[in-house]
């Protein structure tokens, strides 16, 4: 599935974890997880797609690199930190947040959470 700057903001059905996104026009991509569903976006340039129903899926992408900003929405979820440094927002009750062992900022504004800093 391919994915440029100005390709405008698209939903996609039926996402699977074999699923490769490649994506061109922008070196850093993000990634925000709101529901059952995954939104990427690209950093320079314009255009987002929307992956309905894969929060419980390996999200597969290429051509660009995941600037490390994690805003969760979720319950019931544990994120982990990547080794660069990351940009954690959390939303979402009873979420276990482990950060790693670089400069994290790590924001809850939810009940509930265990933090562990790394």
């Amino acid at each position: 599935m391919e994915f440029a700057t100005g390709d405008g903001d698209d939903t996609i059905n039926g996402f699977m974890s074999k699923d490769i996104i490649s994506l061109s026009g922008s070196n850093y991509y993000t990634k925000e997880t709101t529901n059952s569903s995954v939104k990427i976006s690209l950093v320079s340039g314009s255009g987002s797609m929307t992956l309905l129903d894969a929060s419980d899926k390996t999200i597969n992408v290429e051509g660009s690199t995941l600037l490390n900003v994690v805003i969760n929405r979720i319950n019931s979820k544990k994120i982990t930190a990547g080794n660069a440094k990351d940009s954690i927002t959390n939303h979402g009750n009873k979420v276990t947040i482990i950060g790693a062992s670089d400069m994290d900022s790590i924001c809850n504004y939810s009940a509930n959470v265990s933090i562990n800093g790394g």
